[in-house]
């Protein structure tokens, strides 16, 4: 058995980290085991269901708390557990290489970079970046990215010697279901409303604002309408100011983090996301297996438009353009063919099966 460690911020309960998850529970551990080494202290979300599936969590400071201090824990980590042979390094940049480097120091055999993010907004974090693509392939000897856009903004590379590696769920999980809606619009008395949602993180690259803006406009004229926000984050309360300033407050539901996302797919009938970029949003695989009409900014990559219920609109365009072209996209019928080649590609079992042949071919006649 192969024991992979991944390495992550936090495994909380984000794309990313969800993307892992679903991999983790479909992959035979038998032949494969996943370990986490996380930058906090703090416990996380997925941490009790990690452990229950036989993986371990290491936990090292953050380079927030400081770059040495940082750098002396994974110092230290691969000191004492030499027994790894494969690093698999979850990044939404390429600002943070340190453990490639430490890894590759301490004779890691096997060290893969994973873009899942095609831009940065912060100026510091794009520098870094930028310094370390001339760097990477130095200390990483194996590159996957969960997109073409996101693997051209980490690697820049004109061959294409990377390898995409899907963005996995658990499709028939997502699946519609007529029951799960009744149930989910009965907790939260939506009953015969036009309902819309979202999910994502209160950060900046999300773009709330905006979104309200959106959903302002479609008040405008459905007065019924109400907007789900799953998420939690530093920006939260502004979101809620703005949603207070344009008196939406009884149309605007903010739901928090919850574990019952495929009760949510089938309660909405529309998933917005105006995001300012995205590496390839898992979020949107989830909404499409549920047969949702998707409104998502044209800044996100084509790659991510598995059915034909996805729609982009230019961020450039008013709140108002949004707005009266979201209510003539129309509703669909609500199942899907999960045997179409484009949408079968992100079955969480198939991606689990793709992964274990990677990782175990490294290691043949060893």
């Amino acid at each position: 058995m192969v024991r992979v460690l991944h390495v992550v911020s936090g495994m909380n309960r984000a794309g990313l980290e969800t993307f892992i998850m679903n991999v983790y529970r479909a992959i035979d551990r038998a032949q494969v085991q996943f370990d986490f080494l996380v930058h906090t202290k703090q416990k996380c979300d997925y941490d009790e269901e990690i452990l229950a599936l036989g993986g371990k969590i290491y936990r090292i400071s953050s380079r927030k708390k400081g770059f040495l201090r940082n750098k002396k824990d994974l110092i230290n980590f691969f000191k004492r557990h030499s027994m790894y042979q494969v690093i698999h390094h979850h990044a939404p940049s390429l600002s943070y290489i340190t453990p490639l480097k430490i890894a590759k120091r301490f004779g890691v055999p096997v060290r893969i970079i994973h873009a899942h993010s095609s831009s940065t907004n912060r100026a510091v974090y794009e520098f870094f970046h930028q310094w370390n693509k001339h760097a990477i392939r130095k200390y990483a000897n194996h590159s996957f990215a969960c997109s073409d856009t996101a693997a051209r903004w980490f690697y820049g590379r004109a061959e294409k010697d990377y390898r995409i590696i899907n963005n996995a769920i658990d499709l028939h999980c997502f699946r519609f279901s007529a029951n799960k809606r009744d149930k989910f619009r009965g907790e939260f008395n939506l009953r015969d409303k036009l309902v819309f949602g979202h999910v994502g993180r209160f950060v900046e690259v999300k773009n709330h604002t905006f979104l309200i803006e959106i959903f302002n406009e479609v008040c405008k004229k459905n007065s019924e309408a109400v907007l789900l926000l799953i998420g939690t984050g530093s920006l939260r309360l502004d979101v809620e100011a703005k949603v207070s300033c344009l008196g939406l407050e009884s149309n605007v539901v903010f739901l928090g983090a919850r574990a019952d996302m495929d009760c949510f797919y089938s309660a909405i009938d529309f998933f917005l996301l105006p995001s300012l970029y995205e590496g390839f949003p898992l979020v949107l695989v989830e909404a499409q297996a549920a047969g949702l009409s998707c409104a998502v900014s044209s800044t996100v990559c084509e790659q991510v438009q598995l059915t034909n219920r996805v729609k982009f609109f230019p961020l450039k365009a008013s709140a108002e353009e949004w707005g009266s072209n979201l209510l003539d996209i129309g509703l669909y019928n609500r199942e899907i063919d999960f045997n179409s080649l484009k949408i079968s590609a992100f079955n969480a079992r198939n991606v689990a099966e793709e992964l274990t042949t990677h990782y175990l071919s490294w290691f043949k006649g060893r």
